[in-house]
């Protein structure tokens, strides 16, 4: 009787070992997929295959991928090892021994916080409405009516972009304008550009079950505008040649500057 339960459960035993030991040898599933330097949505899970990549910091970035059967093969091809804008969209192939097969799919995206922008911008003589913001990118210049010397200036906090104005081929990281006369500079347009460098691209690397690295070529950019706008006072007082002071304009209704040249000139 002893004997017969020994080798039951010496069969049992065996049993189990051999239905675990399939069980893994048939595991397409990734046990992690970690990333620096960005963040996945949705947060990882074995079970959800598609996932967008954020990515933070376009220098460094790096993907850890382990999967949950050292049985399993992952690979990841790419033709060229490179992925543009146009085609963002990277799978990571796991195949069990059985021949069994399951992608992983990653779309890359730049998150907001890593599109090129500009960390400054001021204006002496000069108001900027709105007040300079992240996200906001079209601004009026609102120039003082008594100033008569405006210096705009912006600037990037980012070594890897560069600002460009028109046709400047300079690459600086800051620029900066003069205007000596307000009534000509009524109607002037800056427009700048903050824009990736070539040499800035992002390095995608892949780690644990996979060895490679994968250039990522998207070089983004970011307009901004700026338009000089007089800021005419609602109402000005001027000397009037009978020793009184003559009121031009209201605040019910602002003169414009040509009126205020004419009627300064006949008084």
């Amino acid at each position: 009787m002893k004997s017969l339960i020994s080798r039951f459960l010496i069969s049992s035993l065996i049993l189990t070992a051999f239905s675990c030991s399939f069980v893994s040898n048939d595991n397409v599933e990734l046990r992690a997929l970690t990333v620096s330097g960005g963040r996945l949505e949705p947060a990882f899970s074995p079970s959800v295959t598609d996932y967008t990549l954020l990515i933070d910091d376009p220098q460094n970035i790096s993907i850890d991928v382990q999967a949950a059967s050292w049985h399993t093969v992952c690979s990841a091809g790419s033709e060229g090892r490179s992925l543009s804008a146009d085609s963002s969209d990277y799978s990571i192939l796991l195949t069990a021994p059985s021949g069994r097969s399951q992608s992983y799919n990653l779309t890359f995206s730049r998150s907001a916080e890593s599109v090129p922008a500009l960390s400054g911008v001021s204006c002496s003589g000069a108001s900027i409405v709105p007040e300079f913001q992240a996200g906001v990118t079209e601004y009026t210049v609102l120039m003082d009516f008594f100033a008569d010397k405006f210096d705009f200036a912006a600037e990037t906090a980012s070594e890897s972009v560069w600002i460009s104005q028109g046709d400047l081929r300079e690459n600086p990281q800051d620029v900066s304008f003069s205007f000596l006369d307000g009534a000509a500079t009524e109607g002037e347009v800056i427009r700048l550009s903050v824009k990736e460098k070539s040499d800035a691209v992002s390095r995608i690397r892949f780690t644990g079950d996979i060895d490679l690295v994968l250039g990522y070529r998207e070089i983004l950019a970011t307009p901004y505008t700026f338009t000089f706008v007089r800021d005419l006072p609602d109402a000005l007082y001027v000397p009037h040649e009978t020793g009184a002071w003559l009121s031009l304009g209201s605040p019910e209704a602002p003169f414009s500057s040509v009126e205020l040249a004419l009627a300064v000139a006949q008084n």
